[in-house]
């Protein structure tokens, strides 16, 4: 086994300051995390609440839409998803995946690729797909013979294809299957189609596709699938008498036995207090572990309850991003977050934010912190100031550095 450095390193990460009150001059550093905190309300006075279980309690309540992270190495933008028992991608075509927990190492994951639209049993010519989120929930790709798109729910990922023009015959649409599941042949019927993993374990279902046009007139339609292609047929005569624009509307959903909650694979939470605003004041932090290789980092910004937070900055790649932490700088008036990439060499990542905002800035990249070539920095402890401070714009960060090769699964 080769042997490994091991250090720990601080460093000083600076906080733009702004116009504040004037405060006490003792500036105390804190340690983040000071939790767990009173909560208000509770029926026992000066009851505490974990950051774990905040973190679950918050994690239950946010929304599910789709959001723009920034890829930290390269500055590409990213689209994801995040449901209760699923995750889907949407930058480089339609990905969904199910969640396995930190015990396991590879999450299935689907890939649906739209490779023909035929009209009357002729193939119509298909765009490149490029996403367009039209709103937070709602990504489509203009096809040009249809538009297909995907609505993100709680319960899994609503896919439509939306035909705007008449035409001749019937509609086909055809899609491949790619990733880790498998479909069996199936002749057309009107039903929801089961998708296996690859132990053949019951894990999605496509759902029973309907034709819905303008007026609200529907036609449940027939599903075949084929050696990885599933094929929706809307017949001519319908077609016919419809009123355009027709939306034909399945809905992909993880089965029961894949329903792992993401409230139960919460992990690495880090809490601290913003002790200058008196709205949005409680800075949590956590991962969550969609597979032993795979986890998501989240920064949210909460009231003192816990009942309500916003996603301040979030990581949900099919990476390794883990260790979010997160402290605030009461002088400046803002957060300092931190979080570590834990694919390819280990680096450490950090951005601020300004104390109260429940803007998302997930779209833009984070900040490299400079190590030396070849090391590895992992396991970060961010400490802030407390609300004594009245001057002071810095941030104390220590990590830890492996000075050498990694070796197994320690580095």
């Amino acid at each position: 086994m080769n042997s490994t450095t091991r250090v720990l390193v601080a460093a000083t990460l600076a906080v733009f300051p702004m116009t504040l009150p004037a405060q006490a001059p003792a500036e105390v550093l804190r340690q983040s995390p000071p939790a767990p905190f009173p909560v208000p309300g509770d029926a026992t006075a000066g009851a505490e609440r974990s950051a774990a279980s905040a973190a679950q309690q918050l994690l239950a309540q946010l929304p599910v839409v789709i959001r723009r992270e920034a890829d930290d190495r390269t500055g590409a933008l990213q689209l994801h998803a995040v449901g209760r028992a699923y995750k889907a991608s949407f930058h480089d075509g339609f990905r969904m995946g199910l969640p396995v927990g930190p015990t396991v190492a590879t999450a299935p994951w689907l890939h649906w690729r739209t490779t023909a639209v035929l009209r009357g049993g002729v193939a119509q010519p298909l765009h490149e797909p490029v996403a367009d989120v039209v709103d937070e929930r709602r990504c489509e790709y203009d096809l040009g013979a249809v538009v297909e798109a995907y609505d993100v729910r709680p319960e899994g990922v609503e896919q439509t294809f939306v035909l705007r023009e008449p035409g001749p015959g019937d509609l086909v649409v055809r899609g491949a299957l790619g990733g880790d599941f498998v479909v069996a042949a199936n002749e057309p019927r009107h039903g929801a189609v089961e998708l296996r993993d690859r132990q053949g374990r019951r894990t999605l279902t496509y759902g029973a596709a309907t034709a819905i046009d303008r007026n609200g007139e529907t036609l449940p339609l027939e599903t075949a699938t084929s050696d990885g292609v599933i094929e929706l047929r809307v017949p001519a005569a319908w077609l016919a008498t419809a009123a355009y624009p027709i939306v034909v509307d399945p809905l992909l959903t993880p089965v029961l036995m894949w329903q792992t909650n993401y409230l139960d694979l919460v992990a690495n939470t880090d809490i601290d207090r913003d002790d200058v605003n008196s709205s949005w004041n409680v800075g949590l932090a956590f991962d969550v572990a969609f597979s032993s290789v795979d986890y998501d980092s989240y920064f949210v910004l909460a009231n003192d309850t816990y009942s309500a937070g916003h996603v301040i900055y979030s990581r949900a790649s099919s990476g390794f991003e883990a260790w979010p932490k997160m402290a605030f700088v009461h002088a400046a008036n803002q957060w300092a977050l931190v979080f570590t990439q834990e694919w390819g060499p280990s680096q450490c990542y950090w951005r601020r934010h300004a104390g109260a905002s429940t803007t998302n800035m997930s779209s833009q990249p984070a900040t490299l912190v400079t190590s030396s070539s070849g090391e590895f920095q992992r396991r970060p402890v961010l400490g802030g100031t407390s609300g004594g401070a009245s001057t002071g714009n810095y941030a104390l960060l220590l990590r830890e550095r492996d000075a050498g090769p990694r070796s197994g699964a320690a580095c």
